[in-house]
């Protein structure tokens, strides 16, 4: 499956792209008030933090070592002392959860398209990365398309299945965004993770890049990526 992603030329991208990096934001950065901040349907803290360590001793430790990034709060969850009264909302705990073990990376399946490049390439300034996430399975392998709807959902923590309550929040979007045709990668944590170079196979610059980045762009393909990486213009 190929995927892209635009970005503005900006040192922080340019250093990423050199390292074989992508950044991975934490969900309260995203300008999107709603963004992974749906509706909760509240309950009882202790009641679910019970429920949720019956549901661990079943779990086998491989297994629950994979779970990224439903691992942070089951942890978070074993580990809360529900007798403080402080801490004790589920509001708080998913809050908290979000800040600690969510990183969220965003792409599109949508190829030289006019929007992309104006809101999110620097109005044809910044690049396009191009990935093949087939060459990097272990990688991509949590990648979950963005759904859209009319009207956001109420996610349930106390649900059979909180995995998927959880990919819930953070893969839901207002249906007035569906244009972008969103597919996120969650990780267990924000910040950088690195991807093997060879599942980037195109890079496309902007129609109004400079020469002087134009060049840059260049020099990194040829250094860190061997040429192999084929360089375009949309």
């Amino acid at each position: 499956m190929k995927v892209y992603k635009y970005s503005p030329f900006d040192n922080y991208p340019i250093q990423n792209l050199k390292n074989h990096d992508l950044w991975f934001s934490k969900p309260s950065t995203f300008k999107d008030e709603w963004d992974s901040n749906l509706p909760v349907i509240d309950c009882d803290l202790e009641v679910l933090t019970k429920k949720y360590a019956e549901d661990l001793s079943k779990i086998p430790n491989e297994q629950l070592q994979g779970l990224s990034p439903p691992k942070g709060l089951f942890e978070t969850l074993e580990s809360k002392d529900t007798n403080d009264s402080s801490e004790q909302t589920l509001l708080k705990l998913i809050c908290d959860y979000k800040d600690s073990f969510v990183g969220i990376s965003c792409f599109t399946t949508k190829l030289n398209d006019q929007k992309m490049w104006e809101e999110y390439g620097d109005n044809h300034r910044g690049f396009c990365l191009c990935f093949e996430t087939n060459l990097d399975h272990s990688f991509f392998k949590d990648l979950t398309e963005v759904q859209y709807e009319e009207y956001l959902s109420t996610v349930n923590y106390f649900s059979h299945d909180l995995v998927r309550e959880l990919y819930i929040q953070y893969t839901t979007k207002l249906k007035n965004l569906v244009w972008e045709e969103e597919y996120r990668l969650l990780k267990h944590m924000s910040g950088k993770f690195s991807y093997n170079p060879k599942c980037l196979t195109e890079i496309i610059l902007g129609k109004n890049i400079s020469h002087k980045h134009s060049n840059t762009i260049n020099n990194i393909l040829q250094n860190s990526y061997e040429n192999q990486v084929k360089i375009s213009r949309n």
